[in-house]
């Protein structure tokens, strides 16, 4: 017993010996555009990471006027009323502690998935 198979582009039409046909559907293809990034720079960054809570968790020397401390004692970075980091310069979006700026802050770097993810959620 033999059955008889005509392949279309995305399906299959099965032909059984008693004359009845059975259609097979393979896939769909969908064409996506691969839309580029753009690359994140200083000139470009729009200070979405300053919204997100960061822990101090070592000693950088971030000065106390930055600090929100907890009702446990856990230091973070003190965010003001708009959800943003206190230390950050509004009018340039750039840190005004820099070289005193948290770990998590030093590890979260500029253009990396999170940075860009962060900025997919907010902008």
């Amino acid at each position: 017993m033999a059955l008889g198979f005509n392949y279309l582009e995305n399906a299959i039409i099965i032909e059984y010996p008693n004359g009845l046909l059975r259609l097979l559907l393979l896939f769909m293809i969908i064409k996506v555009k691969n839309l580029p990034v753009p690359q994140v720079t200083c000139a470009n960054c729009q200070a979405c990471c300053c919204s997100l809570e960061v822990r101090i968790i070592s000693d950088t020397g971030v000065p106390n006027r930055h600090i929100y401390i907890d009702e446990y004692g856990n230091e973070s970075m003190l965010r003001l009323d708009d959800g943003q980091c206190s230390a950050l310069n509004r009018d340039t979006l750039m840190c005004s502690i820099y070289e005193n700026r948290p770990w998590v802050c030093r590890e979260f770097e500029m253009g990396s998935y999170e940075c860009i993810d962060e900025r997919i959620e907010k902008l």
